[in-house]
């Protein structure tokens, strides 16, 4: 799944060069104009996720995700299950989403919606319609959760996983596993550790909140539900602060890269705009060991 988003790293450090450069992105379903902002600061070939929130509308995400293979990038919409009103829904999306947008790979969610908002209660009921392979789609997103979900018992998440892999194995689908935004490594890589031995072969992309504005990320770690490490934020606020009163996640980059092949590689949610997220990955390919 090489995507090409920064081109050959200087060799100080060839394992945090390696990350970047494996590194994927997520767009909003709303920003229309996402690839040509993208031009110039992500090369053509990367995979760029498109977001999917309660508010959206399918048709939104495949217009985004026309637009991004039109500007040269491959896209990876996200499918929420619980969001979908129908199974009639889901089959005209991913026709629209394949036949429009070439799209062969997606980032399957459970999704926010409480109760449903139709039949699918979780993710693996949507694998389990067969409707993604009869689309055309070849490789699946799963989501990894670092810190846990609220409300979910930790035993029934550990589950999931594998239960989602094997279905999706059983239809031919490739799997790979996203995980929610992070501010330390450790619950990142205990993740991965687990999903080694549960879902061996499967790789692990960590999510990382790119630099931003520390009010940001605060903002955006409340709504996506992402807890204990807001700590990491509020207790070394100061020490993470560097470049225009942003704070970067240069230290949780390291940490991921100095614990070897656990992690495949990196998804970035571009909190503080993709202008100062690549200004941020020159000055890591550029600074000293």
């Amino acid at each position: 799944m090489t995507t090409a988003v920064i081109p050959p790293i200087a060799a100080w450090n060839r394992r945090v060069g390696e990350l970047l450069r494996e590194a994927s992105i997520e767009v909003s379903a709303r920003d229309a104009n996402a690839a040509a902002k993208l031009a110039g600061i992500v090369a053509p070939g990367a995979e760029i996720y498109v977001a999917f929130l309660p508010n959206h509308s399918h048709h939104e995400l495949v217009a985004a995700a026309v637009g991004l293979r039109r500007g040269g990038y491959v896209p990876v919409p996200h499918l929420a299950a619980r969001n979908l009103a129908s199974v009639t829904q889901l089959e005209d999306y991913l026709a629209r989403a394949q036949g429009e947008a070439g799209v062969d790979r997606l980032l399957l969610v459970g999704g926010d919606m409480d109760p449903p908002r139709g039949p699918f209660g979780s993710a693996l009921h949507v694998i389990e319609t067969g409707a993604l392979e009869r689309h055309g789609i070849r490789a699946i997103g799963l989501a990894g959760h670092p810190e846990g979900v609220r409300g979910v018992p930790a035993a029934m998440l550990s589950g999931a996983i594998p239960a989602k892999v094997a279905a999706a194995r059983q239809r031919g689908l490739r799997a790979w596993i996203v995980t929610q935004f992070c501010f330390e490594s450790a619950p990142i890589l205990a993740l991965a550790a687990g999903l080694r031995q549960s879902v061996p072969g499967v790789p692990v992309r960590a999510g990382i909140a790119g630099p931003a504005n520390a009010s940001a990320l605060l903002k955006f770690a409340v709504r996506c539900g992402v807890g204990n490490s807001l700590r990491a934020i509020r207790t070394h606020a100061d020490s993470i602060t560097h470049l225009m009163g942003g704070a970067r996640p240069d230290d949780l980059v390291k940490a991921l890269a100095a614990d070897g092949d656990l992690i495949a590689g990196l998804h970035f949610f571009p909190f503080g705009g993709l202008a100062l997220m690549r200004r941020w990955i020159d000055d890591m390919t550029r600074a000293p060991a």
